[in-house]
């Protein structure tokens, strides 16, 4: 009961990367510039093991350097007004995160710019400072007896950690996304904000949706 007490006093703001946070998606920016865009229409198309598929679009990055992902992630839009909006939510108390099915050198340098307080995404590792192509996908996206879900690889598993880390009740957590790979996240969130999405199941199950790419709309929730 006191660890509940405790919780329900802390919030949190949880945020999809590509797509969200970013007005396009990492890794077709990084397929236009290296020139692999039919390799990657291909493995999203017959590939539908979401674990396999993210390990074998991390093989596409092979042999780039940081500086070269770093320098692609750079040139990328962010969301309207996204960095003001973080800063109010830090000043109600909120922790926000970041939650991707992307990389934590691109993660951690959005946090950056945005000013959230932390990120949850798939470590790309390096030798040398060149991507080997291997991704590590980290144990918060796996399932657990206490899933909320039940799946095995989702972003649900990730905001319980998220959650459990920073002392934050489910309920009290506000999680934003735009794609189906968000929608079980959206869904078990206590408030739950479809942002600009295509898919209209996710449209459905969220609680508040964003038709612009402007997160002004999402202090309504604060």
């Amino acid at each position: 009961v006191l660890r509940e007490n405790l919780s329900s006093l802390h919030r949190m703001l949880l945020l999809d990367q590509d797509q969200t946070i970013l007005k396009e998606r990492f890794i077709d920016a990084c397929a236009l510039r290296f020139g692999f865009v039919p390799q990657l229409e291909e493995l999203r198309f017959g590939e539908k093991d979401p674990i396999i598929l993210t390990k074998r679009i991390g093989q596409l990055l092979k042999n780039r350097t940081m500086d070269e992902l770093l320098d692609v992630i750079s040139g990328m839009e962010l969301a309207d007004h996204i960095a003001g909006v973080v800063a109010a939510f830090k000043q109600k108390g909120y922790r926000v995160g970041i939650v991707s099915h992307s990389y934590t050198l691109v993660a951690n340098y959005v946090k950056q710019q945005i000013g959230a307080d932390f990120v949850l995404a798939h470590q790309l590792e390096f030798f040398e400072g060149r991507a080997t192509g291997e991704v590590n996908l980290p144990h918060y996206f796996f399932g657990s007896p206490d899933s909320l879900c039940g799946h095995a690889f989702c972003k649900t598993n990730a905001l319980q950690y998220a959650c459990d880390q920073h002392r934050v009740l489910p309920r009290n957590c506000i999680a934003v996304g735009d794609h189906r790979d968000d929608l079980c996240m959206v869904a078990h969130a206590g408030k739950g904000v479809a942002f600009c999405t295509r898919d209209p199941l996710l449209e459905k199950i969220a609680g508040k949706n964003i038709r612009q790419r402007d997160f002004r709309p999402l202090l309504d929730l604060a």
